[in-house]
């Protein structure tokens, strides 16, 4: 029968500790996370004019070196009131829906995260913001905003 010695006591000891440190470690890793979510908008583009009553894709790459949980995104108008060309009597157009990402463990990841938006005929024409919110497990928020122009 071999007698445990030292070594051997560090070589069966060790993979325990390893174990238990990075449990210990990967749960505090969401309570510690401080980092806001990255969002790069890949379409459309700032000051892009969009035709009414027609849909566009918003494609997107959201990025957190934890983890990722949800988005939202917003539309609301954003144009200066004197604007000629927008009838008041025209509703503004909004629109404000989330979604959950989808991401099999809880290591950093790159998403591509696409939506489509309809924009109605009949609604005010003129500037809209679009506002994109990026969430993480640990409810850290990052955002990008686009100025839209819907004609």
């Amino acid at each position: 029968m071999k007698s445990i010695t030292p070594n051997n006591y560090t070589v069966l000891i060790l993979p325990i500790y390893l174990i238990l440190f990075c449990s210990i470690t990967g749960c505090k890793k969401i309570e510690n996370d401080t980092q806001a979510p990255a969002i790069i908008v890949l379409q459309p583009t700032n000051n892009e004019t969009l035709p009414l009553g027609k849909d566009f894709k918003v494609v997107t790459i959201m990025n957190d070196f934890v983890s990722l949980s949800t988005y939202r995104y917003k539309v609301y108008w954003f144009d200066d009131p004197t604007n000629v060309s927008a009838n008041p009597a025209d509703p503004e157009f909004n629109l404000d829906k989330s979604g959950t990402i989808t991401i099999d463990d809880d290591a950093p990841a790159w998403e591509d995260v696409s939506f489509d938006i309809t924009i109605p005929n009949g609604i005010r024409k003129g500037y809209y913001k679009l506002d994109i919110y990026c969430y993480d497990k640990a409810n850290n928020e990052g955002k990008e905003s686009l100025l839209l122009n819907f004609q």
